[in-house]
């Protein structure tokens, strides 16, 4: 049999290895339930945002509207969510001595729909 083009490498086809058969259905099935963790990071960044970004929200408004941006308590709203490991939630390329948690797509999604959900 002939060379597969003219390039040096290449394989004849009768050197070639066969496909591979399909996965089977179970090999299909992905597992998108949340971690311990992620579900302890659901509850306390509810709890955060109920508790103290919440009740910010008209003042969040109203400082926008005036021009005054970062709005006077945004420092005090990041060291809390600091010093509650609520910080950097995503950001997976972080170093090790830098803050944050490092999550996967599957982990940070639901805690980007509760960040979200103020307008």
């Amino acid at each position: 049999m002939g060379r597969l083009g003219t390039c040096e490498g290449m394989v004849r086809k009768s050197d070639s290895k066969p496909l591979a058969a399909p996965p089977s259905p179970e090999r299909l099935v992905m597992d998108f339930e949340y971690s311990q963790e992620a579900q302890s990071l659901q509850q306390r960044l509810d709890a955060f945002m109920e508790r103290y970004v919440v009740p910010y929200n008209g003042a969040w408004h109203q400082s926008v509207a005036q021009g005054i941006y970062p709005p006077p308590f945004l420092e005090d709203l990041t060291a809390l969510a600091q010093a509650e490991g609520l910080w950097n939630l995503f950001c997976p390329s972080l170093h090790d001595d830098e803050p944050g948690r490092r999550l996967s797509n599957l982990a940070y999604a639901p805690l980007a729909e509760i960040m979200g959900r103020l307008p």
